[in-house]
């Protein structure tokens, strides 16, 4: 094997903390181990998201992300409330807070243990393609059906995503 494709996240949308953020991490830090082992291994690709940087942007207010930026905000309010009643938008700050979590046990993992190999890692805004989970629309992957089969309504609610601003 000459490369490891991290894809998988919890995208159960879960409000508890408890039930998405260590499991999210223990998900990439095993397979970075995993490939520790195994000397044939090249390269590691992380599938993170733009969460991992930053929450959905206010359209009105200017902000740069770069490698050390990370959505603090959305780890502080996922584990401020670590037992219910969570408030209706809980889930979105534990799915943040979960991918700046792994990711940055990712980067430690690469400072602490200098693995053989390269890593990189990706953040979408959003993913489109078939869905591979017959539990329907758990994430982004979801939004071309929910337009098809309702309208655009649905993307006319959707935070503004990252632009660059030259």
């Amino acid at each position: 094997m000459h490369g490891v494709i991290h894809t998988a996240s919890i995208v159960s949308f879960s409000a508890d903390p408890n039930s998405v953020i260590p499991q999210t991490v223990a998900g990439v830090t095993s397979l970075l181990n995993s490939a520790s082992r195994e000397t044939s291994v090249k390269s590691f690709v992380y599938t993170s998201s733009s969460v991992a940087a930053v929450a959905a942007g206010e359209p009105t207010k200017n902000f740069s992300i770069d490698s050390s930026t990370w959505n603090r905000a959305q780890i502080k309010e996922a584990w401020s409330i670590p037992s219910a009643p969570f408030p209706q938008t809980h889930p979105f700050a534990v799915y943040g807070a979960s991918k700046a979590e792994a990711e940055l046990a990712l980067w430690k993992f690469v400072t602490d243990k200098k693995p053989h190999f390269k890593v990189n890692s990706i953040l979408p805004d959003a993913n489109f393609g078939e869905l591979l989970s017959s539990q329907g629309s758990l994430s982004t992957g979801g939004w071309v059906r929910i337009v098809f089969e309702n309208g655009v309504d649905f993307v006319r609610g959707l935070p503004p995503g990252m632009f660059l601003c030259l």
